[in-house]
């Protein structure tokens, strides 16, 4: 499991960290993943572990994770 970095902000942790949920096979689906990394986060943080609230910046990170993971990988000559 991923952890977030020294200075790192929660967007891009949260960027960070869904693709590796995704392939590590922890997570069934994006949203899952998603609410994952936030509770990876938050445990950093000392916050209390609640689920985050829907808005339009998290479904954007999903998005950008998702199209992390669906590039095909190129081959190596």
């Amino acid at each position: 499991m991923p952890t977030p970095r020294e200075n790192e902000q929660q967007k891009d942790f949260i960027g960070r960290c869904i693709p590796i949920v995704m392939k590590e096979g922890t997570a069934k689906d994006s949203k899952q993943a998603s609410a994952i990394c936030y509770s990876i986060w938050r445990r950093s943080k000392g916050e209390k572990d609640e689920p985050p609230k829907e808005d339009a910046g998290v479904e954007a990170i999903v998005r950008r994770a998702m199209a992390v993971k669906e590039e095909p990988k190129r081959a190596e000559s």
